[in-house]
This record gives C-alpha cells, structure tokens and sequence, in this order.
C-alpha cells in the first residue's frame, strides 16, 4: 500500500528561496561579465569623429610644458616639447581614440585653466593643478572641467646650495626673500605654509602689499585681501612684492618668467624660489649643483587638462585614454624622464591589444617547458618492501628498469584576464611523456639507491588574451635525462634529491598562421624531498595502514634566446625561475596477500617566485599562473609477478589563490618496472 506524503511548506518555501538565491548570485556573474566587457568597450570608443582639438599650453614650465622658443611671435612659440607634449603625442598615436591638437603656446598664465571656455581653445595644459575654485569664472559660475590627473606635483624650495641647511623647511623662512610666480599653486602654498594666507587665502593682517606702480595696501585679515592659486582680488593685482608680519615671510617677490627667477636667485636678489619639485629638480641638475631643492611639500597635487564645461563628455574620453597611457599614475613623470618614448611604448601596446592572444603565449612559454618532478610515493622500487608488512634492506645485486607514461591537461583562467593588459589570460595544456629508468642501489652507503633515466615529451597549448580577436597556439617537443639518489631507512625516515634537463623546440601559431618556428629553449631543474613513513597502528588481518607525512622542495628554470616572431614583435625573456615548496600527507594501505598497495596524497604547494614573464614592445608581460596550489594522488601499485610490479595512478589539482576564476588540471599515470 502506498502511503500519502506528508508535504512541509516550510520545505517548499526553502527550496523556493534557494532557487531565488541562486538566479539572483547567475544573475550577479552575468551582470559582471558583461560589465567587465562593456568597460573594455568603453575603453575603447573614439572620443571625436576626427575632431582636431584646438589645444592651448603654457609655454615657460619646463620640463612639463613649455614651448620650444618661449617668446611669443616667435616660430618656435607653437612647438609644444616636454612631459605634456609627449603625452598628447602618445594620444594622437593611438588607434580609433579619433584625437589630434592642433598646438599653440600661450604666454600669460594668470587664468590660463579658464581658456577653454572662451572661442579660441578646446583644451589646455601646461602643469596646471586641479582645483576646484579654478573651475569657477569670475561670476562664481562653473566654467570648465578638469580631467582626474595624470602627473603628480608637491611644492618646495629652491636654494643655493650653500643655504641648504638655513633653509631646509618653510619655517626657516622669516628672514628669507623667497621667488614666486604669481597665480600659482607655488605661491599659494608658500604663504599659506608659511601663515601669510589662512585656509581660504586672506592675508595675515599686517601684510603689507607693494605694486608695480608704486603704491601699497596693507591687508586687514578679511576676505578684501584674498590670495588662492586661481587667482586673487582685484585690490592685489599688479603686486610685485609682499613683507609678511613678523614670523612668516621676509619678503615675497614676484617675477614674470622662470629665467627671471634664476637670475634673481643666482645673484642673491632672492634667497629662495617656491616652485614644483619636479621644475626644482631640473633647475638643480641644470645649475651643475649650485641650485639644490629643499623643504619638500608633504601635500601632493595632480595635474590636468582643463576642457570647456559642456565638453564633460570629450573631457571624460580624453581622461580614460590618458589613465590607460598612464596606466592609472603609474607611469609618470620619473618613468617619462627615464624614457621620454615611455609613452609612446604605451601607444604602441594599445594598438597592439587586438593581438594580446599572441603576446601572452610567449609569456607562458616558460610555464609551458617547466620541469615536473614526481614525489617519492610515485615510484616504482623506491620503497623497500612497501608490499610486506616488515620492511627490508635492498640487496647488494638488486639492480631494475623501469619505463613510465603519463599524461596531464591543465586549464588557467585569471580573474582579470579581460582588464590587465600585461597578466593573465586563459591558458589550456596537454602534456605527455614517456620515461625510461635504471636504478641500482649503492651498498657502501648504507640504504642508498642510485638512478638515471632519459625522457621525452610533448605537448600542446593554446593562449587567449584579453579582446583579443584569435587564439594562439604552441607546440613543444623537448627530450632530457635525469639523475636520482636516495636513502630508505628501515625506521621509515627517507629522502630523495633529484635532478633534470631537458632541451626543447617550440612553435607558436597565432590565428592560424605560423608566426614562429623552432624557438629553441632549454629547461632543468633539481627537487629535494624528505619524509617518514609511519606504521598507523590500525593493522589487520589482510594488511596494515601506514601514514607519510612528506616536504619536498623544487627549483626549477627556463631559458630561450630573445627572438623577433614573424609579426615583428621583439621577445625577449623576463623572469623564468620557479621555488616551489610543497607539503604533503601520504596514507596507504599495504596487503601483502595480493602484492598490492593503495595509496592517496594530499598536499599544498607554493611558489615563492614571480610570475613567468616575457619583455615585448617594450613592456612585461605576466604568465598570471596562481602561487598557491592543492593537489591530490590516488594510486595503487602492484606486483604481477616476480620481479616485475606495476603503478596506476590519477592526480588532480585546483589553485587555493583567489587570482583565478576558472583553474583546474589533472592528469593520469602507469608505470612499470622490472628487477634482476
């Protein structure tokens, strides 16, 4: 009789909400990825229908930006040269952003961050600080916007090099004369560090103010005398000196060029200039160590473009494309003066990123030829005894062969792979290789087992990069040898050092075409393992249990020759070495009857190098592989007769790091061996 089911709603509300919150976490990683490719293609939209952008740039503030002659009317005037200029040049080089200036100099700089809201420039720079209250006209109005930064300023101190240490801070500067330029973030934060302007920049009371035509004002501490980096109340303007109260500055003077300055500065006119670190640091190296920079601003500012209000959107692109030149700050200025092409070399990556598949296959080269080492329990006649209850000795005249194959695949997928242009990727891998093994013990050293053994592999691999339009493909085929020594202990106490080379010969394909052939490369490496082999305790009456716990440490290393592919693409091998530590917990389950040992290993392995990489268009790229790993063995070996025994075995292992979002290999093995 079949008997009713009793139905629990409760039950039927859990399985409701399990299937909610399992379409809501679907819907989550759907969401995400076509986030992550909606950015990419975001990225990669032009930001004009080939609109020449009228471009206007300060033209006196090397090394940033500055003009070639920096006398207006001049020919040279519009030749735009420095930190900035490059960088717009790296622009224009990019592939389907549709950007182009048209370059001109602009000599005044008062208000030069308010241009583009006027007929005559769409844009303009010049190390030009972003501020808020340099957004604002006259009328308190929003008038342009600014990009996010993409270069670094901090004031300081430019002194002689003999008042370096009177003048090392802006609290040494009450007796001091110190250069300016008016309208400036140098100025501004010169008075305000100095406690000349308060935080909204009105004069300290007191302040006297001296002008061009002679005459004064006093400041009385209100808002009617106000001094910020954009500018200052019309009471000040045409000042051409400042005398502090008592505590704060000397004097301050104005000058309208930097050539000015360093003249005052060199013939003591002034006994300190409030400018840039980086211009500072220019001016020492020029003045061969007569100028040094001191009292170093703890404050940092970025640097913009300014671009008209209702260009927010151009200004937005214009942004993107800059941060991704500048990949996000960090290739700046010290990276631009080391390699004035620095950004140029970015351009080119960018225009190169249809083809990413190709380039991350050369930085997984290393990974593809790398040395693998088996753990002790793997082989065959290592362990004595390992299929009697009561381990022996090896004899004296025990001498065996052995040939082994195995067999692997291997799958990488690195969680930025779609947003990192120079790590990460999805890597697929098959690997195999065929062994052949001599071993003899080595009586005068106790317990000791000598080997040697040659082998041959293959294997195939596919890469896919980013946005990249097809896959590239490599082929490898490599043969070595190897040499082996251990110790067995009949207390169960063992270690074994290994060592191996191979030499390889690799192609790579990329969109069905063969870009290069015969690279040849060389890999070795050398393992150490020890480890113990317990008696559990939990015998009976077909066998016994045996527990090993195990450390093994590897090293291994790759080398190629640089090449050049058949696309023209410079290779040249970056790091390749790999220390890998593991540890690992051994169970078997020995059952003398049948000659048969069953076993099963977990462990935990950690690489402690960087990742693989190669050097191509001028820039590393990252093989992205996981430092962390678990692996786990199930094997069983057997003796099919006299002298003769056999080995199965599978493996499998996942990435323990949260680097990869889709990572797994495994493999499988036979091994058979023979003694005399």
């Amino acid at each position: 009789m079949l008997l009713p089911i009793e139905r629990n709603p409760r039950h039927a509300l859990h399985r409701e909400f399990l299937f909610l919150a399992l379409g809501t976490i679907a819907g989550l990683l759907v969401c995400s990825a076509n986030a992550v490719a909606s950015e990419v293609d975001r990225l990669r939209q032009a930001c004009t229908d080939e609109r020449v952008l009228k471009f206007g740039f300060f033209s006196d503030f090397k090394p940033v930006s500055s003009s070639e002659n920096p006398t207006p009317g001049t020919a040279g005037f519009d030749r735009h040269q420095g930190y900035e200029a490059d960088l717009l040049t790296a622009l224009e080089a990019m592939e389907d952003t549709g950007l182009s200036f048209q370059r001109r100099g602009i000599g005044v700089w008062p208000g030069i961050w308010l241009a583009p809201a006027g007929p005559d420039f769409d844009m303009v720079g010049g190390g030009i600080t972003i501020l808020d209250s340099r957004t604002r006209n006259d009328a308190n109005e929003t008038a342009v916007v600014f990009t996010s930064g993409h270069v670094t300023f901090r004031q300081s101190l430019l002194v002689r090099a003999g008042d370096a240490e009177r003048l090392a801070s802006h609290d040494d500067l009450a007796d001091a004369r110190v250069g300016v330029l008016g309208d400036t973030t140098g100025e501004h934060r010169l008075l305000e560090l100095t406690g000349m302007v308060n935080a909204d920049g009105d004069l300290a009371q007191g302040t006297i103010v001296y002008k061009a035509d002679g005459t004064q004002v006093i400041a009385d501490g209100s808002a009617d005398y106000r001094i910020t980096a954009a500018g200052a109340t019309p009471n000040l303007d045409g000042r051409s000196r400042l005398q502090g109260p008592q505590g704060t500055v000397a004097e301050v003077r104005y000058f309208g060029s930097e050539n000015e300055q360093f003249e005052a500065l060199r013939n003591g006119g002034v006994d300190a200039l409030a400018r840039g670190e980086i211009g500072n640091r220019e001016a020492s190296v020029d003045s061969d160590g007569a100028f040094v920079v001191t009292a170093l601003d703890p404050e940092i500012e970025l640097g913009g473009f300014a671009f008209d209000k209702d260009d927010e959107a151009l200004a937005a692109c214009v942004d993107d494309k800059l941060n991704w030149l500048t990949d996000q700050r960090r290739v700046g200025y010290a990276e631009w003066h080391a390699d004035p092409l620095a950004f140029m070399q970015r351009a080119r990556l960018w225009n190169a990123t249809e083809v990413f598949g190709q380039i991350y296959a050369y930085s997984m080269l290393s990974e593809l030829m790398r040395e693998e080492f088996p753990a002790t329990l793997e082989r065959l006649g290592r362990r004595f005894g390992e299929y009697g209850a009561v381990r022996t000795q090896p004899s004296a005249a025990a001498v065996g062969i052995w040939a082994r194959a195995k067999g692997g695949h291997r799958r990488i997928e690195n969680v930025d792979v779609a947003t990192d242009s120079f790590g990460g990727g999805k890597w697929r891998q098959n690997r195999g290789q065929v062994e052949i093994g001599y071993d003899f013990p080595i009586p005068a050293a106790g317990p000791v087992v000598g080997g040697i053994s040659i082998h041959a592999m293959h294997t195939t691999a596919q890469a896919r990069k980013g946005r990249s339009y097809a896959a590239s493909d490599l082929e490898a085929a490599g043969y070595g040898g190897a040499l082996t020594l251990a110790r067995f202990d009949p207390n169960g106490f063992y270690w074994e050092a290994q060592s191996r080379f191979s030499f390889w010969n690799v192609d790579v394909d990329f969109a069905s075409r063969r870009i290069s052939e015969s690279i040849d490369a060389r890999s070795w490496g050398v393992s150490f393992e020890v480890g113990r082999e317990f008696e559990s305790g939990l015998a009976f009456e077909a066998g016994d249990f045996r527990i090993t716990p195990r450390l093994q440490v590897v090293y291994t290393g790759v080398d190629f020759d640089n090449f050049t592919d058949g696309d023209g693409v410079a290779v040249a091998k970056g790091d390749s070495d790999s220390l890998e530590a593991s540890a690992g917990l051994g169970a078997a389950m020995i059952l003398p009857a049948q000659n048969l040992r069953l076993y099963v290993d977990l462990s935990v392995a950690h690489d402690f190098q960087d990742d693989s990489s190669i050097n191509a268009y001028g820039f590393e790229f990252r093989s992205g592989f996981s430092d962390t790993w678990g692996h786990a063995r199930l094997g069983a070996a057997k003796k099919i007769m006299d002298g003769v025994s056999i080995i199965l075995q599978g493996r499998a292992g996942s990435p323990l790091g949260d680097d990869t979002s889709d990572a797994v290999s495994y493999g499988a093995q036979t091994s058979l061996r023979i003694d005399f």
